[in-house]
């Protein structure tokens, strides 16, 4: 995730998309995300490393969108999952939330966090709104996201 990160890059690539990775640390953890998401690894975005530092959030989000006709082409995000690189304590913050869970779970390192998106129906699961809460201490939280799409017809 380092070696991914230049400057001030909060985010970066580690892979390509829909390919298995020529690292084999990337590799490895592609095929143990495709092993359980029963989703080849073809329906993978590129993995993304992703750095917050003291004082950074990432804000709330959903990881899908409803299901306009335009995002057919590109396919709907149906799985998230975001795997922690980095321990932090509950002091140093830096919890992945789903507010309208009621969950917030603090990083440990070699830790996934793994859900759907949508509904069979291709309904957003608005419950999965989630965020980063602000790290507050003075550790880096690492973390690597990888989202997986639906197969094409």
């Amino acid at each position: 995730a380092r070696s991914a990160t230049h400057g001030s890059a909060r985010t970066a690539p580690m892979s390509d998309s829909g390919g298995y990775s020529r690292d084999r640390v990337v590799r490895a953890l592609q095929h143990r995300l495709a092993a359980l998401s029963g989703r080849s690894v073809a329906q993978f975005e590129p993995m993304t490393a992703v750095l917050c530092r003291r004082g950074q959030r990432l804000r709330p989000h959903w990881d899908a969108e409803e299901y306009p006709g335009a995002l057919r082409a590109s396919r709907q995000s149906v799985i998230s999952c975001f795997v922690h690189l980095t321990t932090l304590t509950a002091a140093d913050g830096g919890a992945l939330v789903f507010p309208r869970l009621g969950l917030a779970i603090q990083p440990v390192a070699g830790d996934a966090v793994c859900w759907l998106n949508v509904a069979p129906s291709g309904r957003v699961l608005r419950r999965t709104l989630h965020f980063g809460d602000e790290v507050a201490g003075d550790v880096d939280k690492w973390a690597i996201n990888v989202w997986i799409r639906e197969a094409t017809p």
